[in-house]
């Protein structure tokens, strides 16, 4: 039963690091997606009043500009931002309770198995309500390469805390 206390508080990390590439990600194209917005304006406000002519090419272009900026918040990338705030601090608080339950589970108390279970229902419940809460999955699509790097985190944690190898950390 601890195996599977432990196989838990893995995929709880590897959960937790794969929201946070996904994160990273949401951040570059939010910022390439700002960076088009105002270059694209501020080239053509100049192109513009150098050159006066193609007046209607530079008009399309600074509303594009504009169009641009405007629904830039409509974007899952936005939202994915804005849920963020809200998830990561709650998966870090998750994953410093799963520490210490399980630094409890192997130092400190002994657990039955039926005691384990409760434990683990009671964090498999936490988590369940932290995704539903603030990463639906239509908001955090399944990205395979951000799994695995999350997965690669999450054994590098886990060699580092724990001082236990690679397979010791794949679920």
């Amino acid at each position: 039963m601890r195996d599977r206390f432990f196989n838990l508080y893995v995929d709880i990390k590897v959960a937790e690091r794969y929201y946070c590439h996904y994160v990273k990600r949401s951040v570059i194209w939010n910022n390439i997606i700002t960076a088009i917005g105002l270059i694209t304006s501020a080239a053509t406000i100049s192109s513009w009043a150098i050159w006066g002519s193609l007046s209607l090419v530079w008009a399309v272009a600074i509303a594009s500009s504009q169009v641009l900026t405007v629904l830039r918040p409509l974007l899952k990338s936005s939202a994915r931002l804005s849920a963020a705030k809200y998830l990561i601090p709650e998966m870090a608080r998750l994953l410093d309770d799963l520490s210490s339950a399980w630094d409890e589970l192997n130092y400190v108390h002994t657990y039955s198995d039926p005691e384990i279970h409760e434990l683990m229902q009671k964090f498999k419940k936490r988590y369940t309500s932290v995704r539903e809460q603030y990463a639906p999955s239509e908001l955090f699509p399944e990205k395979p390469h951000l799994f695995e790097l999350a997965q690669v985190d999450a054994q590098h944690y886990f060699s580092i805390q724990y001082h236990s190898s690679q397979e010791e950390t794949t679920t």
